[in-house]
């Protein structure tokens, strides 16, 4: 069987940074059944080998242990690894693609990763996910024919609110303003809430328009509100969507989870000013989604 043929229906998990994307990947990387990009092999992207360690990662889950002294494979986005094969320079490798862009060479690169992560892992299907590809989807669907798409959403003032919070906001990039970071941004008397609330628009919006190239069995949409109220039964329609079984291994590491309410909140982060001004930049989407008049505090 060839590297490419190998890969069967990858999923790819998407939507925009601070909405539970990541929540839901680690959740996700957890069975047994799926392969993934590890802080390993991200790091030494020409050495997929070091997949064969990420068994570990849902065996400490189950177990609610921890190597010391040892770090422990952990799920990873894979940036190195999509840059490695990507044929684009560093100034491109964050900017939106479509079908137009993707090259036999760099379906192969990735498709032969893939293969050998799930070959050393383990793992019979490969998921990741990479907030990157939100804008992406195009681009994918014609690397990956059958691929299938989980787009987590979650209302945009509070996205922004968590944005605006984490450490790597400073130096996160932003490609429609020439890829220039936050902090240079902000010299520039740019406000942090309008950057984020960009941010929001561009991956949502483009992402619930380009939907429409894939069959409507390949894309499955879920909010982040109905994650934290629901998370059992929420993983599993995820895991229902991809044809993957809740098995006893995977129940003890949906258990090993303390998934914490942040649906509230975001008024002890946000002025009336900011909250205006978010709402302004995102009303065309948000609408589309029901994040419109006044929603939880």
């Amino acid at each position: 069987m060839s590297s490419i043929s190998a890969v069967e229906r990858p999923i790819f998990v998407i939507g925009c940074g601070r909405s539970g994307t990541t929540l839901l990947y680690d959740i996700l990387c957890g069975h047994r059944s799926l392969a993934w990009f590890s802080n390993y092999t991200d790091r030494w992207p020409g050495v997929p080998q070091l997949a064969a360690l990420s068994p570990a990662y849902s065996a400490l889950r189950r177990r609610g242990l921890s190597l010391p002294r040892v770090p422990t494979p952990i799920p990873s986005e894979g940036y190195r690894i999509f840059d490695h094969c990507s044929p684009r320079g560093a100034a491109d490798n964050n900017r939106p693609l479509t079908e137009l862009d993707a090259t036999a060479t760099e379906r192969q690169c990735l498709a032969r990763i893939i293969e050998a992560h799930q070959r050393f892992a383990g793992g019979q299907r490969f998921i990741n996910k990479n907030t990157r590809n939100t804008r992406r989807i195009r681009f994918l669907h014609e690397l990956f024919p059958d691929a299938l798409f989980v787009h987590v959403v979650r209302d945009p003032r509070a996205t922004v609110a968590s944005l605006l919070r984490v450490a790597f906001w400073p130096d996160l990039r932003f490609w429609w303003r020439e890829d220039r970071t936050a902090s240079g941004l902000a010299e520039d008397g740019v406000a942090p809430e309008t950057l984020a609330a960009e941010l929001w628009t561009r991956e949502v919006g483009p992402a619930l328009r380009d939907k429409d190239v894939l069959d409507p069995a390949s894309y499955w949409e879920l909010r982040y509100e109905d994650l934290i109220v629901d998370p059992r039964g929420e993983v599993k329609s995820v895991l229902a969507f991809a044809g993957l079984p809740w098995t006893p291994s995977f129940e003890e590491v949906f258990e090993s989870f303390v998934i914490v309410d942040r649906t509230a909140g975001y008024r002890r982060h946000l002025d009336d000013r900011q909250i205006a001004v978010i709402d302004d930049v995102t009303r065309p989407v948000a609408s589309t989604l029901g994040y419109v008049g006044d929603r939880p505090a």
